[in-house]
């Protein structure tokens, strides 16, 4: 059974997965190991410099996620040639404090594993990545000012991780009272 914690936090953990790290072998499998999340297995960094890159990024986003001041977080891979070559895009928003909802955490968990299960296997509807590939977190806001935070690098122009005609391919989507979130692919 899950660690009872408040909604925000159960949240934050679940956005701070890096099972997408593992995808493709960006990193070599060694880098992992699995644990269960909710009742699935996952994949989760053991490399030190990963983690803490992954924690510290996703770290700094908790109050635009909680102020709903983000818009949406990109993984973009690039190819050796450092082009970018894929987006996968997470939308997340919180229509109204979780703990304040009738809505269970038991509920919750349910509704985030199928979301994890579901991006587990869209590996199915994506091209493997080339060889030699990396990748680049970067964080839209609704907002453009930075209030303190010293992670984010402002790329107002953007077409540094723009992929221009990109094919759209849809992951997963979900929706309750409270919670808003979407993934999808841009190749």
């Amino acid at each position: 059974m899950a660690e009872r914690e408040g909604g925000g936090h159960l949240l934050h953990r679940f956005v701070a997965l890096n099972e997408w790290s593992a995808r493709d072998q960006v990193y070599p499998a060694e880098v992992f190991e699995r644990r269960r999340l909710y009742n699935v297995t996952v994949s989760r960094s053991r490399h030190p410099g990963l983690t803490e890159y992954i924690r510290e990024t996703v770290y700094s986003l908790k109050d635009w996620i909680q102020e709903g001041k983000l818009e949406k977080l990109a993984i973009v891979f690039f190819n050796p040639q450092d082009k970018p070559i894929e987006r996968l895009v997470f939308q997340v928003k919180i229509l109204e404090e979780i703990e304040a909802n009738l809505l269970s955490i038991d509920e919750l968990e349910h509704m985030l594993r199928a979301f994890i299960l579901k991006i587990q296997v869209s590996d199915s509807l994506l091209d493997p990545l080339p060889e030699g590939s990396r990748f680049e977190l970067v964080a839209y806001s609704l907002s453009r000012e930075p209030e303190g935070q010293t992670v984010w690098v402002d790329d107002s122009g953007g077409n540094g991780v723009q992929i221009f005609e990109p094919t759209i391919v849809p992951i997963k989507s979900m929706r309750s009272t409270f919670l808003q979130m979407q993934v999808h692919a841009e190749r």
